[in-house]
């Protein structure tokens, strides 16, 4: 997918997906307000709910930017099972248009690499976060094939694989950093934002 045609696509979903988290929000407030009022105990804190929204909104502007504002008729039989073929091109043409197109793609599998051993426990292990990010990237191109609302490529699978193996690799340095900056007992600004993201 090309850069300017992610963004006019993305911007617009950006704040259906914030409506959606809201509601979603929403919901949960009024649930927890009801099983107070009973009397039962909920053990949410607000970082495991804002970063579970986060991911929430990133899954539903990648899937409203990649199928659901398209139009069917503009990629209808468009595949290419080549791997490495958008490398190639990028390099024959010495285009930068072609290079930051796949740093998109890589750069789209990047926060699911980050959010998801963040919310879920069982994603701290590295081949659930790998196997979860390689199912949702097919689980996108295979819908793209079917309903013709993008172009199946094997290098996007790949891409956005890769993307996802890197966002997971700043999630390691990130929890190894706090907890270097936890044994020194450091108060800075970083230590702050990793006990946001990694408590």
């Amino acid at each position: 997918m090309r850069l300017s045609e992610f963004l006019r696509l993305a911007i617009p979903s950006v704040g259906l997906a914030s409506l959606f988290v809201m509601i979603i929000a929403g919901g949960y407030a009024i649930y927890y307000r009801i099983q107070k009022h009973k009397g039962n105990e909920i053990h949410c804190s607000f970082q495991k709910l804002f970063l579970t929204g986060l991911l929430i909104g990133y899954l539903i502007v990648v899937i409203l930017a990649t199928l659901a504002s398209r139009s069917s008729f503009l990629y209808e039989s468009k595949t290419s099972f080549e791997l490495f073929s958008s490398y190639r091109l990028a390099l024959i043409n010495f285009n930068m248009r072609e290079w930051r197109n796949i740093l998109l793609n890589i750069a789209m599998g990047i926060p699911l690499g980050i959010l998801l051993p963040c919310v879920f426990e069982k994603m701290k292990h590295w081949w659930l976060t790998y196997a979860t990010g390689l199912l949702f990237t097919i689980t996108i191109e295979v819908t793209q094939l079917i309903t013709h609302r993008g172009i199946f490529e094997i290098d996007d699978i790949f891409n956005n694989a890769i993307g996802c193996m890197i966002g997971f690799g700043l999630y390691i340095l990130g929890y190894a950093l706090y907890q270097k900056l936890r044994k020194n007992k450091s108060k800075s600004l970083l230590f702050s934002l990793c006990n946001f993201l990694f408590v």
